[in-house]
């Protein structure tokens, strides 16, 4: 199977990393992948060495040439499948691959309900008429059943869609005591620190604030707890965020680092991920790497968050935007013993081994593509 994937531009968000993980295991089975972007990324050196070619699409003439060049790539490669990642790119690749037959279109869906207004205006567009375009998809990809019912709800077709949740590679995320200690020296905190972490971009939708409030709350109960927050974003944002939390005399509580690749350790150096998020999350990744680092997790009842968590869960679930019952969840779990947190810890890694392996995912994905395309030659 030759599979052409089209992005905008490889970043070290929850979607492109899920991109590239993808990418390579459908190489590491024998498939022929490459990956075009419209933009040069942080992530686009990984792919030689996952046996993935890489093809950067932009360049002079900018947006308005890259229907044209990804036409002809796709002329000159013959793919039997062009799978778009997100708005745009999947739009681009239902429109390429009517030119480029017989391959067939793949959109690939990456969150649930979104609040429209906190989206710029070019991707409010996109997604308005997403719906309504998406007929020229011959199978439309979910990594989150909230995100399924979500495209159901807004009129995607529900017969094209299908639930494939993302995987996470064990073998990288797992537990090192070492890199945990390493971690904790760099950030300058104590090695006898409870330390309770948020991952995840800086934007409105991960709530920071709910977080930055429910610590608030356990200053006092807990006085050698300290909060990570980890995480990129616009700098104005960021630059709130952190008033908010000396406005909660949190100034010598929270420790903020920026987006690392080195995320092992820092879940190492964790005795507890929280997952804040009030709307708009699918599949987080971030709690699935946590748990595979034997992490347990406090989540909000967003997306498949409390599936990732199993049952019974391997954390515990609060509803978004209550700081108060988020605080009591974090106390329930930082008041038990070390013993106690690792037995959760490894409940979790098991979860993940049973269910969210990049292996799982990469079985999952090539079982709806060859189902795909043998439906087409049977038609």
């Amino acid at each position: 199977m030759k599979v052409l994937f089209v992005a905008r531009r490889l970043v070290r968000a929850g979607a492109e990393r899920q991109l590239v993980v993808l990418a390579g295991e459908l190489s590491r089975a024998g498939h022929e992948v490459v990956v075009a972007t419209f933009r040069p990324g942080p992530q686009d050196s990984v792919l030689p060495a996952l046996g993935v070619r890489h093809v950067l699409l932009g360049g002079r003439g900018g947006r308005l040439l890259l229907p044209w060049r990804l036409a002809r790539l796709a002329r000159t490669l013959r793919p039997d499948v062009i799978h778009g990642y997100l708005d745009a790119p999947n739009i681009l690749a239902g429109l390429t691959a009517r030119f480029a037959r017989p391959a067939r279109a793949v959109w690939g869906l990456r969150a649930s309900e979104l609040v429209v207004n906190d989206l710029p205006l070019p991707a409010r567009v996109l997604y308005k008429i997403d719906p309504w375009v998406a007929r020229m998809a011959a199978l439309i990809i979910v990594n989150s059943q909230a995100g399924y019912e979500t495209a159901i709800a807004r009129g995607y077709p529900r017969a094209r869609l299908v639930v494939i949740p993302n995987g996470v590679d064990s073998d990288h995320f797992r537990d090192d005591a070492e890199a945990g200690r390493r971690f904790r020296s760099e950030l300058g905190i104590a090695s006898d620190a409870l330390v309770v972490t948020r991952v995840g971009r800086l934007h409105p939708m991960k709530d920071y604030e709910t977080f930055l409030d429910a610590v608030a709350r356990l200053r006092d109960r807990h006085p050698k707890l300290v909060a990570v927050c980890c995480g990129d974003g616009p700098t104005p944002y960021a630059q709130a965020l952190r008033a908010r939390a000396t406005q909660l005399g949190l100034a010598d509580v929270v420790v903020w680092c920026p987006a690392s690749d080195e995320m092992p350790g820092l879940y190492a150096a964790s005795d507890l991920l929280v997952s804040s998020s009030a709307y708009g999350e699918g599949f987080p990744n971030v709690v699935v790497e946590a748990m595979a680092c034997e992490v347990p997790c406090v989540v909000t009842d967003v997306g498949d968050s409390a599936r990732i968590l199993g049952v019974p869960p391997t954390g515990a679930v609060v509803p978004p935007r209550d700081s108060g019952a988020m605080a009591d969840a974090i106390d329930e779990f930082v008041s038990r013993s070390a013993a106690e947190r690792r037995t959760i810890g490894r409940l979790a890694r098991k979860r993940v081994a049973e269910e969210y392996t990049v292996a799982c995912l990469g079985a999952r994905t090539i079982e709806a593509l060859a189902t795909l395309l043998q439906s087409s030659k049977v038609s």
